[in-house]
């Protein structure tokens, strides 16, 4: 069956990406702050996609000997199961504090997962910390077409209204199950 979600308090878009200063990640079951929890995960969605932007990078040296490309590829492969795990944890926060229905679609539904939305936000938010022109000087608009953080904005704007749609009850949005799992026996 499958889980909607509507009438949710989301953080902005704007918020999601401050650094959160919480030490310890909470557990979805007992988060008492959810706004402290998003943030929370958003930062550790952060720290693992800019991880993995760097491991990505050193990945494509072609001069690398064969035992660093193991290492590399199994860092990417740990990198995106608690990428995956992370947004399972939005997931179940969302599901946790909104109002929930099996199979009934009356309202528009949307067809990505909260989680699955927060960390194409991250990505956003990575791709446009990495291909600034502070830290990437060969970075420009003739190169790259519109800046990373114009698509960023973008993108804020398109996560900010559906935000408002979700806490008014005239957006639903899907809990997925994540069934790709990384780092299980290969069932093939």
């Amino acid at each position: 069956m499958v889980q909607l979600v509507t009438h949710l308090l989301l953080p902005s878009a704007s918020e999601l990406m401050q650094v959160s200063s919480t030490p310890e990640i909470p557990d979805a079951q007992s988060a008492a702050s959810p706004e402290g929890a998003w943030s929370r995960y958003a930062q550790l969605l952060f720290e693992v996609h800019f991880n993995q932007w760097d491991a990505e990078d050193d990945i494509r040296q072609t001069s690398l000997p064969d035992r660093r490309v193991v290492e590399l590829k199994r860092k990417i492969d740990n990198l995106n199961l608690q990428r995956s795990a992370l947004i399972e944890k939005c997931d179940a926060l969302a599901q946790m504090h909104a109002r929930t229905r099996e199979n009934e679609l009356r309202q528009p539904v949307h067809s990505e997962s909260i989680g699955t939305l927060i960390d194409r936000l991250v990505i956003a938010h990575v791709r446009a910390v990495k291909l600034s022109s502070k830290v990437n000087p060969q970075a420009n608009e003739e190169t790259l077409g519109a800046s990373p953080h114009d698509q960023q904005m973008v993108l804020h704007a398109a996560y900010d209204c559906f935000r408002d749609e979700l806490s008014r009850g005239s957006r639903w949005a899907i809990i997925w199950k994540q069934h790709k799992v990384y780092g299980a026996p290969d069932t093939k």
